[in-house]
């Protein structure tokens, strides 16, 4: 049985002493291979202005000058750690951090070699293990800011705020369990999982582009992805959300927790991992396999196989072309990063997950910024191009070069940078293009429909349609005057298409073909008639059979014609309501070929039906007479097929 205890908060905090250690800051004898180099803190290296540890602010205006000028505070003392965990950041202020918060940490290895660690040309980092010792979190928790801990919102600073629009509303916290997260658990508010006011992205530090990598949920069950990131948050993995608007708040509970199932495979339940994730599921290694939406693009500026960034342009149809952090992931820059890639919201905000609808008859400009730290040559790849409907082509840009290539037939476009030309670079050289290609609309081939034993068979052919192409059968009994659906199919792309109208009308059936395309237009077909009578002309005679042939059942309507000089049905139906007929208003005889009866039915009504289907194959005559005197009202014929 699960049990939960409370605890108090003032123990809802962590410390940092195990970074530092107890021989941290002493001679290059002193060879601590379970202690890291710490600079910037007191008790740690006092190598001036270059602190190993931050944490992140986003009220203060973006700084790039120095790691301490922007939103990333140095933390230049650990005080008291062993009790309390105090820290003190650059900003002087003295600090508690909650659990959850984010730490940027630059590793330089173990807590030896003093002299050379921050010299030129530096000694690569050791392996060092750090250990921790102290009770593992569990229950519900509230993500805190470290600098406003007293509030259970994470941080949004408003316009009042400063310089800070670039950077609003994000937040770094951290994976405070033992085990692996789930991130598409705070898609929708459930079982304790709470999110307010925060986009659905997270993103997350790849120490090995330099860039910050994407996660987009996109539903309960879907997201997708940039480089590596992953659904799934390690144990004491940093990410950062962002808020969208004032007071976004972010609450974990158990049910995030990832759980193996018995076969291996990922689930998440109310029981904590049993192991933690490894492998291809923990982005320090290979990136997980991602889930795909069907429609997307994806782009990839290149130094080298180790320098890189790239982007995720998707379609939907209820997108819309400017920014929106629900379905849209702005775009964060690397730090030192070699190159940096983003495309442009149509109000110029940029993101490395970007959903645009399709382009109606205008062409779609989709901006992009690129830049590199050096001159030089870069590569501009399509690395991913699923599911466009072929009606659109792709270019990609180069305003620069006054050049352009088919992201359809090229995937790689080599480029220079020249740092000292800002046309070669920057968000005004390229762009990618999509329009629909007007030769590639859909086309009608044929139209027909012959009758069957099954009803009206319609079938017709086109050309350049795809699942976005809706067709509908329509039927008029009246020469067009009106129309009515009779059934409707959505495109697949195969070209040929059919639908049997089971229930044709006994008169001229008129039939035509209602098309939409992907931009909403409509246009029809030519119509083509399919008549339904019995031996001659549907106006003069008072029996009706079908569908004619047929292979299950057969339909009978008497018609109000004039048979004999009088209506038939009106004649008779007068006597009905006489009182002069007996119980029955209509005889109904069906005989085979040879003039055996093999059927007889009665009704009070001018229709009737019947299940002929375990007749043998043949032609049969029908016979309709008047029960009260017996005389002959119609006769006809059908197949049975």
């Amino acid at each position: 049985m699960r049990q939960y205890r409370i605890i108090s908060e003032w123990k809802l905090r962590f410390r940092l002493n195990y970074i530092v250690g107890g021989t941290a800051g002493q001679t290059t004898a002193a060879n601590s291979l379970t202690n890291s180099f710490i600079t910037g803190c007191t008790g740690g290296s006092t190598s001036g202005g270059n602190p190993s540890i931050y944490l992140y602010n986003e009220s203060y205006t973006p700084s790039n000058a120095t790691y301490v000028s922007g939103n990333f505070l140095g933390i230049t003392n650990i005080t008291n750690s062993s009790t309390g965990g105090t820290i003190t950041a650059s900003d002087g202020g003295s600090y508690s951090m909650p659990v959850g918060t984010g730490v940027l940490f630059f590793f330089r290895g173990a807590a030896t070699n003093w002299s050379t660690r921050t010299v030129y040309p530096y000694i690569a980092p050791e392996n060092v293990t750090l250990t921790s010792v102290g009770n593992m979190n569990s229950g519900a928790y509230t993500f805190k800011d470290w600098f406003t801990p007293a509030s259970s919102n994470l941080a949004y600073t408003g316009s009042g705020g400063g310089g800070n629009a670039a950077v609003r509303g994000f937040n770094m916290i951290g994976n405070p369990y033992p085990c692996a997260i789930d991130w598409l658990n705070f898609y929708t508010a459930a079982n304790g999982n709470a999110r307010t006011n925060l986009s659905t992205t997270i993103w997350v530090f790849n120490p090995v582009t330099y860039q910050y990598d994407t996660y987009q949920a996109t539903s309960s069950s879907t997201g997708v992805a940039t480089g590596n990131a992953s659904r799934y948050i390690a144990s004491g993995q940093g990410f950062i959300v962002q808020g969208t608007a004032a007071s976004p708040a972010l609450t974990i509970s158990e049910y995030a927790k990832v759980v193996l199932n018995a076969n291996g495979t990922v689930g998440t339940g109310t029981i904590p991992a049993a192991a933690q994730l490894t492998g291809a599921n923990l982005l320090m290694t290979r990136a997980l396999p991602q889930d795909q939406i069907d429609r997307s693009l994806r782009l990839k500026l290149e130094v080298d196989s180790l320098n890189y960034d790239d982007i995720f342009i998707g379609f939907n149809p209820s997108a819309s072309v400017g920014y929106n952090p629900y379905e849209d992931s702005r775009y964060l820059a690397g730090m030192a990063a070699a190159e940096g890639l983003s495309s442009m919201t149509s109000d110029n905000v940029p993101v490395s997950i970007n959903y645009l609808p399709f382009p109606k008859q205008t062409a779609q400009v989709i901006k992009l910024y690129v830049t590199g730290k050096t001159s030089g040559t870069y590569n501009l790849l399509q690395t991913s191009l699923k599911s466009i409907p072929q009606i659109y082509d792709l270019w990609l840009i180069d305003k620069y070069k006054k050049d352009s290539v088919n992201l359809r037939t090229q995937t790689k476009y080599t480029f220079k940078i020249n740092l000292a030309d800002t046309n070669s670079y920057g968000s005004n050289r390229f762009s990618v293009v999509i329009r629909q290609n007007p030769t590639l609309a859909l086309k009608l081939l044929t139209f027909t429909g012959k009758k069957t034993g099954d009803g009206s068979l319609v079938s017709w052919s086109t050309k350049n349609e795809e699942n976005y192409t809706n067709f509908t059968v329509e039927r008029s009994t009246n020469n067009g005057a009106r129309y009515t659906i009779v059934g409707g199919l959505a495109g697949s792309g195969v070209g040929q298409y059919s639908l049997v109208d089971k229930n044709p009308q006994l008169s001229v059936n008129l039939y035509r073909l209602r098309m939409e395309d992907l931009n909403g237009n409509i246009s029809y077909s030519s119509p083509f008639t399919l008549i339904y009578g019995n031996n001659g002309d549907v106006e003069s005679n008072p029996v009706t059979l079908y569908p004619n042939p047929t292979r299950s059942t057969i339909n009978l309507t008497i018609n109000p014609v004039y048979a004999g000089g009088r209506n038939v049905v009106q004649a008779i139906s007068g006597r009905l309501n006489a009182g002069i007929a007996g119980s029955s208003f209509y005889n109904i005889r069906i005989m085979n070929a040879s003039g055996l009866i093999i059927k007889n039915e009665s009704t009070k009504t001018n229709t009737w039906q019947a299940d002929v289907k375990n007749l043998l194959p043949g032609t049969y005559v029908m016979q309709v007479y008047d029960g009260s005197n017996n005389s002959l009202v119609g006769k006809g014929t059908f197949v049975k097929m």
